[in-house]
């Protein structure tokens, strides 16, 4: 019984996170929603956009000459940035 509160279940990997938002969903009264992560969500943090020695029809994403995802990964896990506020400003400033 939580009282009405919500209940935060963190997971060890996507496997198992995924396998908990499933148990909840077959669950009767649960409302649950999961958090992915930032390379799950965004093709430019993933990867999928970084300048690549293959000739694809992709639009390459850089700043300052740094493939976007090691910058998201610099900004946001080396000095703490929101990945919101990493991606506005990508946004604006890209080369």
């Amino acid at each position: 019984m939580t009282n009405e509160q919500p209940v935060v279940h963190f997971s060890p990997t996507r496997k198992a996170r995924d396998a908990a938002a499933e148990h909840s969903c077959e669950a009767d009264g649960v409302s649950y929603a999961v958090l992915r992560g930032r390379k799950e969500e965004c093709t430019v943090a993933h990867g999928i956009h970084d300048p690549s020695e293959e000739d694809t029809n992709m639009v390459d994403v850089t700043m300052n000459r740094t493939p976007a995802s090691e910058w998201f990964d610099a900004v946001c896990d080396g000095h703490g940035i929101p990945f919101s506020t990493a991606h506005a400003y990508l946004a604006e400033h890209n080369d």
